[in-house]
């Protein structure tokens, strides 16, 4: 399961390119990675987000749940 975040703060909302070394290179994302066993959602994003951005947060309601599309 993948779990991604919409960050809005001040009217704005946050998202992050992709590397160049990565798949999908240059692309724009919302933040997103793997929810390790045994982790909600919501606990996910707030180590995903402290361990990859140094952002402290606590996370709201959840926004949508979707199918991954293959390419």
């Amino acid at each position: 399961m993948v779990n991604a975040a919409i960050i809005r703060k001040d009217n704005k909302i946050l998202i992050v390119r992709r590397a160049p070394n990565k798949h999908f290179s240059g692309y724009w994302e919302f933040p997103v990675n793997k929810i390790e066993e045994g982790e909600t959602s919501q606990e996910h994003l707030e180590r995903d987000l402290k361990e990859e951005f140094g952002i402290d947060l606590k996370t709201g309601d959840f926004f949508k749940d979707n199918e991954p599309v293959c390419r």
